[in-house]
């Protein structure tokens, strides 16, 4: 898992994401994911499902990157519930809201507080559909690796 991370941060890196990126709209990404992430749930898409929670994880990976001082992402402490994911990915984008603000007001600690939050609910959500975190991680890498875009005020923007 370890690897992977690493290989997202790099990738982030080579995009410029890390240089010329910008911290809150970041944070607005990880929201955009996470109704991305409600919505797959809603409609029981599992494809879906895995793109998302791949996307949201990515982008946490990102904004972890950016904000320098927190400590290591930790992306293997399933939660041992098997029930609401509905519930789940509703708070995650509750939370992805908070990040939102935490980052525009310089709050550190409570958007590393929240960012936890997000990971813990996505775990759950991955506990209750039988999914494994780093697959999800793994087939939202296989597509960005390939990605080409630009940084447009300090947001990467993927060609179309």
């Amino acid at each position: 898992m370890q690897e992977l991370i690493k290989k997202v941060e790099q990738w982030a890196q080579d995009k410029g994401i890390l240089e010329k990126g910008n911290p809150v709209k970041q944070a607005l990404k990880t929201l955009e994911e996470t109704t991305e992430l409600l919505a797959a749930v809603v409609d029981d898409d599992r494809e879906a499902l895995i793109d998302a929670i791949g996307d949201v994880v990515v982008t946490l990976i990102i904004q972890y990157k950016m904000q320098n001082g927190w400590p290591d992402i930790k992306l293997n402490a399933l939660s041992k519930e098997l029930t609401y994911p509905l519930y789940y990915a509703r708070s995650c984008v509750e939370y992805a809201a908070n990040l939102v603000t935490d980052v525009k007001n310089d709050n550190g600690q409570y958007a590393y507080n929240t960012t936890t939050g997000i990971i813990e609910y996505i775990n759950m959500i991955c506990v209750a559909e039988y999914l494994s975190i780093k697959d999800c991680l793994q087939s939202a890498y296989d597509v960005i690796s390939k990605r080409n875009g630009k940084m447009v005020n300090g947001q990467f923007v993927k060609e179309a």
